[in-house]
């Protein structure tokens, strides 16, 4: 996913959610720990996120949740989408 920041400063996550076709979550991938740079404020700025997963990781209809949020002060979600159900 690519998003654009329009605050200059925002603490900014970008994280993607696998979900099976009952809605149970797979795995969750973000940038949310890790490194101090992940806390650090973003400058003005486009930004692109990208995650895989292997083909063998579950059977059925895999449907993929793109999120931005923040965790300062609070956690809040500033965009999410969705994408359709796809067959592995």
């Amino acid at each position: 996913m690519e998003y654009l920041n329009l605050k200059a400063g925002a603490v900014l996550v970008s994280g993607f959610s696998f979900l099976n076709d009952q809605g149970v979550h797979l795995f969750v991938s973000c940038d949310w720990f890790g490194e101090p740079r992940n806390e650090a404020p973003k400058r003005r700025a486009s930004t692109a996120a990208v995650a895989s997963s292997p083909a063998t990781c579950c059977r059925g209809q895999v449907r993929v949740v793109a999120e931005v949020s923040t965790g300062h002060p609070v956690y809040q979600i500033i965009f999410w989408s969705t994408t359709a159900p796809h067959s592995r």
